[in-house]
């Protein structure tokens, strides 16, 4: 079995036909800064001219706060990207299908576009791209990265 086969029990991929088949409604909840919000540090990595990725929806800016408060002492939150453009998604999707594409040359598209989204999540479905997720990792209080084991991205 190749790692493209492996799937984790009771996992759903934000590409499955029960989360693509969901209607989105604009609750109309605005998008806030989360710079300046206490124990929140932003990472200039991602970056972009538009000057977005550091916005999210209120309601998860408030639980991005509430949780960054109970962490102990000296960690903070280390917000990385939050809102993500429609086409900088599809950026991130097409190369990344691009990179599948070049180590499985003969996956069906059907394949590919379910190998992708188990990593990018497809630009038709991106939460990024409502302000309603984000990409974080943990830092200390000077805002150095933390290992966790692993490198974000």
């Amino acid at each position: 079995m190749c790692h493209t086969d492996a799937v984790q029990p009771g996992v759903v991929l934000i590409s499955d036909p029960r989360v693509v088949g969901v209607r989105v409604h604009d609750c109309g909840e605005p998008l806030v800064d989360l710079r300046g919000l206490p124990r929140l540090r932003i990472d200039v990595r991602k970056q972009e001219d538009t000057g977005g990725w550091h916005h999210a929806r209120r309601g998860l800016a408030d639980r991005l706060a509430a949780a960054a408060l109970d962490l102990p002492a000296g960690f903070d939150l280390l917000i990385v990207e939050a809102f993500r453009s429609p086409a900088r998604q599809s950026e991130y999707w097409n190369h990344y299908c691009d990179q599948l594409h070049g180590h499985y040359p003969g996956l069906s598209p059907e394949r590919l576009y379910e190998l992708a989204s188990r990593w990018v999540a497809p630009p038709d479905v991106a939460p990024h791209c409502t302000g309603g997720a984000v990409d974080l990792t943990l830092c200390d209080a000077d805002g150095r990265e933390l290992d966790l084991g692993t490198p974000l991205d």
